[in-house]
């Protein structure tokens, strides 16, 4: 197990995506999170903004909020090479932040993926709207 283990994080890279069930964010629902730190070994955490394909419940969600639409980035499966399965948003006002050995014990339990590596724009956009967020304390946005 301690094999598998330092594999998985020797492989961690930033802008990786993972998908799996948390119930932080859904009991039922795996979602997608990428890793958003700017360098992974030194990070006491792994920060990670989840994606949904509710879209509009999320828009709703920030209305009644009175948040920045902005912080929601809206992705178009064809714009990750199709990483994504649908049209998706990542919430850069509610990022999750995991130590490493929990998101592997999360990748071990739901067999989560980790292959895939969303492209550069899309990652500024998340890093940056991540560091605009009056939402987001300001030790999670000096990992970003």
């Amino acid at each position: 197990m301690m094999e598998l283990q330092n594999e998985f994080i020797e492989n961690l890279k930033p802008w990786m995506v993972f998908y799996f069930k948390d119930v932080e964010v859904s009991e039922y629902t795996p979602h997608y999170f990428v890793v958003l730190n700017k360098d992974i070994m030194n990070s006491p955490v792994l920060v990670l903004p989840v994606s949904t394909s509710q879209i509009d419940k999320r828009i709703a969600f920030y209305d009644r909020c009175n948040l920045d639409k902005r912080c929601l980035v809206i992705v178009e499966p064809e714009d990750t090479g199709d990483i994504l399965a649908k049209r998706s948003a990542f919430d850069c006002n509610q990022v999750k932040y995991k130590w490493i050995i929990d998101l592997y014990e999360l990748y071990i339990k739901w067999k989560a993926g980790y292959e895939w590596i969303l492209p550069e724009t899309i990652v500024e956009k998340l890093r940056s709207w991540v560091m605009m967020s009056n939402q987001v304390e300001a030790w999670i946005k000096d990992l970003v």
